[in-house]
């Protein structure tokens, strides 16, 4: 019984030096201190978004071809899988924020960023952004979409190559956001590998335009020194996007980083998945 109340204490106490090392911590800004709006799919986060536009520079919304409400004709409309109804379509979003940005004197105009969850919208979405002159006006568009298979993720539902063509052809000015499906954060599956790293340098170097790898940040981090190749093989003017949650190494990590190629859009990992993450990492280690 006294062996085993030692182990347990010791295996405590390790636990507790773990969480005083990866404990989520404060975020500076970098990025141009970039501020994002998630998910502003519908109607009254828009409108919120939009009546604070002082606290916010870019706007990132999901797009797929769907069903608008008191409509019956299927377009690109706000939305995130499995839903695929909204009551704001992309036309409306483009018409609301441009009208925002072009308002006489208008100190806090934003930028959009569209994550695109469907091969069907792309084609009539630039059809959108031609129509509403956001190809003359100066606020950034970013264009993005998971091209690539990563850590655990899904097969893509986009052609890399593809996306990046008729972006390109199309709407030339847009930042293409480039990353890869992603799963659970495991710690027998962390990391991206050396084939992702290799297929998202081969598709960057052919583009014009500026790209930023959107990269889910614990998995960043896990990857190692061999992930800023992505930088170092291709073209000077591109970035990593760091999303999704992570614990506090990771985030020192992140902050150690180039400012001026890096922007960061995370959130602090919250407890319970933080523990269950710390523990199963100690596991994976120890046996």
């Amino acid at each position: 019984a006294f062996l085993l109340f030692c182990c347990f204490f010791a295996t405590l106490l390790l636990l507790l030096l773990l969480a005083m090392e990866n404990a989520p911590t404060g975020m500076r800004r970098d990025g141009s201190a970039v501020r994002w709006a998630h998910a502003v799919n519908r109607q009254e986060q828009l409108a919120l978004v939009l009546a604070h536009a002082a606290d916010v520079d870019m706007l990132e919304a999901d797009v797929l071809l769907g069903l608008a409400q008191r409509s019956p004709r299927r377009q690109p409309i706000m939305g995130h899988p499995p839903e695929f109804t909204s009551d704001l379509t992309l036309a409306d979003f483009l018409q609301r924020v441009q009208a925002h940005n072009r308002q006489p004197q208008q100190q806090h105009r934003v930028g959009i960023k569209l994550d695109f969850k469907d091969p069907a919208a792309l084609a009539p979405s630039l059809d959108l952004l031609l129509a509403g002159g956001w190809l003359e006006s100066t606020e950034p568009v970013w264009l993005n979409s998971d091209i690539l298979q990563g850590p655990g993720g899904n097969a893509p539902l986009f052609d890399g190559a593809a996306f990046v063509r008729e972006c390109q052809a199309r709407f030339p000015r847009a930042v293409l956001s480039l990353g890869w499906t992603v799963g659970p954060v495991w710690p027998w599956q962390m990391g991206y590998s050396q084939l992702a790293l290799d297929e998202m340098i081969n598709i960057a170097q052919s583009c014009q335009a500026p790209v930023t790898f959107a990269l889910q940040a614990t998995h960043a981090h896990q990857t190692g020194e061999s992930l800023h190749r992505l930088l170092r093989e291709t073209a000077d003017r591109n970035s990593f996007t760091f999303w999704g949650e992570c614990d506090g190494k990771t985030q020192r990590w992140m902050a150690g980083l180039d400012a001026r190629r890096v922007y960061i859009d995370v959130k602090s990992m919250r407890w319970a998945p933080w523990l269950g993450l710390s523990v199963l990492r100690w596991l994976f280690v120890a046996y």
